[in-house]
């Protein structure tokens, strides 16, 4: 207990230095948590199922023409109860899940939007192993069925009963509430926050969906009996698929099963994010450790005296080595209550910025993650004896180094994430984007919201498709010049499209008439066409689109993860149905426009959903991800600026009482203020310089490799380097400067007294 008491008295007499070490470890270990709660929140992705080892995701691979296409997670409607029926004996369940976003639910007049909605079969509980909490499975079997989350439960009922109530699909579609099951968390593959019968939706959409042929696009959940049965099941995939579908030895499919969370872990993203998550939290841990270690070696000198009186007094090498440990315990303790303070009242902003809220980064299964990160900084800074310092003077400079190598990496990484997220905000999309807006509503609806469209004096030009320019065409094979297939992409516009939207037409003319079609040059590439294409047919396989009229320039038709889309525009009366997309160019003010275009629309179709949005606000969404992932590394990047800043302030402390009385007689003997500051410049020069070099060669290193995720990436050139190094060497320097600027002009008579 004295050794605690030593140690409080220790604490309360340095507290200028102890400040600075508690703010440092503050910053390190909250940046530090977060971004290992969020390294390990992805590596429990779809943990959460009930024995998760035989739950496996079923992946499609199409094999044309010899050559194998990249494995997809879309299936056939009816795969999984031929899996049922053909493996009775390894498979215990299995369930196809269509899923969707942005829906609304709205109950009682209260509205509940974003809600995640997907549509299957009473297969799907059983198969995922999601516990249900209320209700008989079997009832999501029949029509107007819907099962819902207990989160979403409790927002749309409160504590009433929920069984049998009845809410809206974007106000226009009643279902009945048959059952509750337990949340499925923020890290899962595959998440949503109710279910509905399949039968519902293929009621809705007056079509037979979930076939064999045309509608590929559902996700198949198989459930084994053991892990081993998987490659069995897999090696018979090809005699039971003869059953249903006719292939050929130029086409056809081979099917393969992973697991759901080896499946989100195999994305080129999700490894990225993982590996460069897990860096930035190495680094900010220990150079917060090594901050620590600098300060303490700084104030070795004015602690000497205390602990030569502790030995004096009969405390062995043990008795102060475990001083140093309560120190470091205590400091440690004191940081995690400010970390503690900083969740709490930047919650709203961490949860933005971590892309998951605070119950699921924190949970009692992942609070290893804090425990760990705790635990070694604790021994970073705590079993480094001092006296082993104390002997050895020039650790300081190799801590620096380090620390200068930091700043110097995360600032790197920083200007690379910022040119790439510029790039990819910035480019030139190919058509206009300024104040335009697409809007959406229930077929039946589109010729009264029309009328209502044509009559507003603030429209100024207005088309229609069927899908959302940015990023919403519909994937389509087509046949090249030699009868291969290939994929790219479909949409269905009328004859103002083109020029509305501002794409640029190379070579023919825009669509007019029946059956026409417009290609961009990505599709001339792909189909092989090498002469003019105006006239051709674009076809798949016997199946003929419509004669192409015109060629468009390349524009932006997929994300900035994709490589350019081979893109045909059909103009089709028998297909203008499907044009239920308005696409609307708005005049000033954008923003007031628009809330009068949504307010009359909620006002004239009080029972519908129609749906009016900004594309860039739109386009903005699709990056959401680099958006984050930018912001924590600018909240690295300043926690480390700052905690390297100290640590030099500390160094420079040392450094100008260490020298004082150097400096006192060199001005005395006619130095000036400035011979003084560049004096103490010079080390930390040639320190600062060596270690910026490495920490910007780790900054490309670890940049170039985020940056291949994109299709159309930034130009780095020596020129940024260069600027970097340059202000990185300005902020050190010009701290230093300013640190030392008081002693380079005091009286050299009193350093001398001093001594």
């Amino acid at each position: 207990m004295k050794q605690f008491y030593y140690t409080i008295q220790t604490l309360l007499r340095g507290q200028g230095n102890n400040m600075i070490k508690i703010v440092s470890l503050t910053l390190g270990l909250f940046v530090g948590i977060l971004l290992f709660s969020r390294v390990a929140f992805e590596l429990n992705y779809d943990s959460y199922y009930q024995e998760p080892e035989n739950l496996f995701l079923t992946l499609r691979t199409v094999v044309s023409q010899g050559e194998k296409k990249e494995p997809v997670c879309s299936n056939y409607g009816k795969l999984p109860a031929a899996i049922r029926e053909n493996f009775p004996d390894e498979v215990e369940d299995a369930t196809l899940i269509d899923l969707f976003s942005r829906s609304s639910l709205y109950h009682e007049g209260q509205e509940k939007k974003d809600v995640i909605l997907a549509t299957s079969r009473s297969h799907i509980f059983s198969t995922l192993g999601v516990k249900v909490l209320s209700g008989n499975v079997s009832e999501l079997d029949n029509m107007d069925a819907l099962f819902i989350s207990r989160s979403l439960a409790q927002t749309l009922f409160a504590d009433a009963d929920p069984i049998g109530k009845t809410v809206m699909i974007n106000i226009d579609y009643p279902l009945t509430v048959r059952g509750i099951f337990e949340d499925i968390p923020e890290n899962a593959e595959f998440r949503f926050d109710g279910v509905y019968s399949f039968v519902t939706r293929a009621n809705r959409f007056r079509d037979e969906r979930g076939g064999w042929r045309g509608d590929i696009s559902y996700i198949c959940m198989v459930r084994f009996r053991h892990p081993e049965d998987v490659e069995k099941v897999a090696a018979r995939m090809p005699d039971m698929m003869k059953k249903y579908i006719q292939y050929n030895k130029d086409w056809f499919e081979e099917f393969s099963f992973i697991t759901p969370s080896q499946f989100h872990l195999q994305k080129k993203e999700s490894r990225k994010i993982i590996s460069i998550l897990s860096i930035l939290g190495f680094s900010i841990l220990l150079i917060a450790g090594m901050n620590n270690v600098l300060i303490s070696i700084s104030s070795l000198p004015q602690r000497a005296k205390s602990v030569g009186v502790h030995k004096c007094s009969g405390a062995s090498t043990g008795h102060i080595y475990r001083m140093f440990l309560w120190e470091s315990a205590l400091l440690i303790l004191v940081s995690l209550l400010g970390v503690i303070v900083l969740l709490l009242y930047f919650k709203p902003e961490i949860e933005d910025l971590s892309g998951a809220s605070l119950a699921t980064l924190f949970t009692w299964r992942t609070l290893w993650v804090p425990a760990l990160v705790t635990i070694f900084l604790f021994l970073l800074i705590g079993l480094l004896p001092g006296k082993l310092f104390s002997s050895i003077p020039s650790w300081k400079y190799p801590l620096l180094f380090v620390q200068f190598t930091g700043v110097a990496f995360i600032l790197g990484l920083l200007m690379i994430i910022l040119l790439q997220y510029n790039q990819v905000m910035n480019r030139s999309m190919g058509y206009k984007i300024d104040n335009l807006v697409i809007g959406w509503g229930p077929f039946d609806s589109m010729d009264k919201i029309d009328g209502i469209l044509r009559g507003l004096p603030f429209i100024e030009a207005s088309c229609n498709s069927a899908s959302f320019i940015y990023n919403g065409h519909t994937r389509q094979s087509f046949t090249d010049i030699n009868g291969k297939r290939f994929m790219g992409c479909i949409d269905f516009i009328d004859e103002h499209y083109v020029p509305i939207l501002g794409l640029q037409i190379l070579q023919g003319r825009n669509v007019h008439d029946e059956v026409k079609v417009l290609v961009n040059e990505e599709l001339l590439r792909q189909v092989g066409w090498t002469d003019s294409p105006i006239g051709r047919k674009l076809m798949e396989d016997n199946y003929e689109w419509g004669t192409v009229v015109g060629v468009v320039k390349d524009y932006v038709a997929q994300s900035a993860y994709q490589p350019q889309a081979s893109v045909a525009l059909v103009n089709s009366l028998e297909r203008r149905w499907e044009a239920n997309k308005r696409n609307l160019i708005l005049k000033e003010p954008f923003k007031e426009n628009l809330s009068r275009i949504r307010a009359l629309m909620k006002e004239t179709f009080p029972t519908e959903d129609i749906q009016f949005r900004s594309a860039g606000h739109q386009i903005n969404c699709l990056y959401q991800v680099v958006r984050r992932f930018r912001n924590i590394v600018i909240v690295a990047s300043v926690s480390i600026v700052v905690i390297v800043l100290m640590g030099l302030f500390g160094f420079v402390n040392d450094e100008v009482q260490r020298r004082s009385k150097e400096i006192a007689i060199r001005k005395v003997n006619g130095a000036e203020s400035g011979n003084i500051i560049n004096l103490l410049n010079h080390n930390i020069f040639w320190i600062a310089l060596p270690a910026i070099f490495v920490g910007i060669a780790l900054a490309y290193v670890v940049g170039h490799k985020w940056v291949e995720q994109f299709t159309d990436q930034i130009n780095l050139n020596a020129g940024h380097f260069l600027l970097l190094l340059l202000l990185i060497l300005l902020l050190i320097l010009g701290s230093v400067t300013g640190k030392s600027w008081r002693i380079a002009n005091e009286n050299p008579v009193n350093s001398i007294k001093n001594e």
